[in-house]
């Protein structure tokens, strides 16, 4: 059993990009795997994969999926899908301890219509997750399922020709709370594996959200850190 962590990427990583790394390899002595296109500043120690810009351009959520089923990775390895914008504070492996599932999801620690933030997710991989992936791929090309339908519906303008933005995370909100037809376990692992601000989906990013926000940094019950706006409003590094 392994340890992956993937991400994905364009460009050069910001600073925040750069400690992302760094952090997660102070945390955990996991696999980590970059998929990229003209990262300059590649980070030590990490699996470099081109990415194929023809998949990639216009649909990068979407290709996001794909390539989650794609990875050069064994049965039974625990996987995590992340942003780069995340601060590790502990061991986010951690996660695989606390249920048995097939994927895993992060919802947000306030109200939101978008409940789950797509920035930390994650799967073991195997069958059930490997069909319940192709099904989340599948409905991001070409919507059928109801549920995706009616919250694409309510909040994307029923554009189903947007394949590049909130495809992966719209999916995960429609599938924290509707049963997909695939026999496959989820988990919510709650807001401590991705503290995200309060703001986003219409919600103003407020002062008081900012200082709520710092004040758990360095507080490692909170295992990952997601900067979001964040990294534009404050110096936090």
């Amino acid at each position: 059993m392994g340890k992956v962590a993937y991400f994905i990427y364009s460009g050069q990583l910001s600073r925040i990009g750069e400690k992302c790394f760094q952090s997660l390899q102070e945390k955990s002595d996991c696999r980590i795997i970059l998929y990229h296109d003209s990262v300059c500043n590649k980070p030590k120690n990490t699996e470099l994969i081109p990415i194929d810009i023809n998949r990639w351009n216009n649909r990068r959520m979407t290709h996001r999926m794909e390539l989650a089923l794609e990875l050069p990775v064994l049965e039974g390895d625990q996987i995590l899908v992340l942003d780069t914008d995340l601060l590790f504070q502990s061991d986010p492996f951690a996660v695989f301890q606390e249920a048995e599932f097939d994927l895993f999801y992060t919802s947000r620690g306030f109200v939101s219509d978008f409940n789950i933030n797509a920035g930390v997710w994650g799967f073991v991989q195997n069958e059930r997750s490997k069909k319940l992936l192709e099904f989340m791929v599948k409905q991001a090309n070409n919507p059928s399922w109801e549920p995706y339908k009616e919250f694409r519906r309510a909040f994307r303008k029923n554009d189903s020709r947007e394949k590049d933005w909130w495809t992966n995370q719209d999916l995960l909100c429609v599938l924290s709370k509707h049963a997909p037809p695939i026999n496959a376990s989820l988990y919510d692992a709650g807001e401590k594996y991705n503290c995200c601000p309060r703001s986003g989906g219409g919600i103003s990013l407020t002062g008081d959200a900012m200082k709520e926000f710092v004040q758990k940094i360095g507080d490692d019950s909170y295992v990952i850190m997601h900067y979001k706006e964040m990294e534009k409003q404050c110096r936090l590094l």
